[in-house]
């Protein structure tokens, strides 16, 4: 393996990008959102929000079966799956990794269902920084599930997703889920880690370097943000929650200074 620091592996670039919400049940069909994390990584690491209607049908968004790792986060409806012969249903919140939604794996699902989807394609990078291929991980949700303290913020809660243990803390999912509001929010701070944040409920007001403005970050809202990068979440709504996967799973949090202010057309 590497001696290099994964976040050396992996350069990533800053992507921004707004979804409206997605339409549910009636005569939707398949629907299918990039979320700029290819764009971000150079085809390393993949991300789609995706789903049907109830005219739609999985085949129509079927999972890359190909890739070196995949992860599912179900947003709405449910799903039943035929893993190894057992059936397992998935609701919302629920994740799955290592197992790709097609027709042959997916038995049921719901009138409407919507999915998030990560994915590390079969290629040298990807194997670079997951040397084995991880083993697969079922995550139903639960009040248990979220607990303060196991993060960096007292004012948000965590819930991991089974992903870092799988991965031998090469990459780690969480949902966070913010407690109560914090006067003037994070602060700026940078991590030594790739993030891919999205939105999963309410709205976050994010400062990003070089950019100029504040970037919201609303329901269906992704942001890739690069290592050592500085960033703030100024404000947050007391229902906001986000899916955050980073890599690696263990990181610092350092506080910053803030960067000098962005204009318009620099």
């Amino acid at each position: 393996m590497s001696t290099n620091p994964i976040e050396d592996l992996l350069p990533m670039d800053l992507r921004v990008v707004h979804t409206e919400r997605l339409p549910s049940g009636g005569d939707c069909v398949a629907f299918n959102y990039d979320l700029g994390l290819g764009e971000a990584t150079n085809n390393v690491f993949v991300a789609r929000r995706a789903g049907i209607g109830g005219a739609g049908s999985i085949a129509e968004i079927a999972s890359d079966t190909s890739a070196w790792f995949t992860f599912i986060y179900l947003l709405d409806g449910e799903v039943t799956v035929n893993i190894d012969g057992a059936r397992q249903t998935l609701r919302a919140h629920d994740a799955i990794s290592q197992f790709p939604f097609t027709a042959d794996t997916v038995v049921s699902n719901s009138p409407s269902f919507s999915f998030l989807e990560v994915q590390a394609l079969n290629c040298a990078a990807a194997r670079e920084i997951l040397p084995t291929r991880p083993t697969r991980t079922i995550a139903l949700d639960g009040p248990d599930k979220h607990v303060v303290g196991t993060g960096p913020r007292s004012f948000f809660d965590y819930r991991d997703l089974g992903v870092a243990e799988a991965t031998g803390r090469l990459i780690e999912v969480q949902v966070v889920r913010a407690q109560r509001a914090k006067e003037g929010g994070t602060g700026w701070h940078s991590h030594n880690m790739a993030q891919l944040s999205f939105g999963l409920s309410g709205w976050a007001m994010l400062d990003v370097e070089q950019v100029a403005g504040q970037v919201r970050q609303g329901c269906g809202d992704a942001l890739s943000i690069p290592a050592h990068w500085r960033h703030n979440a100024s404000s947050f709504s007391d229902d906001y929650w986000a899916l955050q996967l980073q890599i690696p799973a263990d990181y610092d949090t350092v506080e910053r200074e803030a960067p000098p202010p962005v204009m318009d057309g620099d």
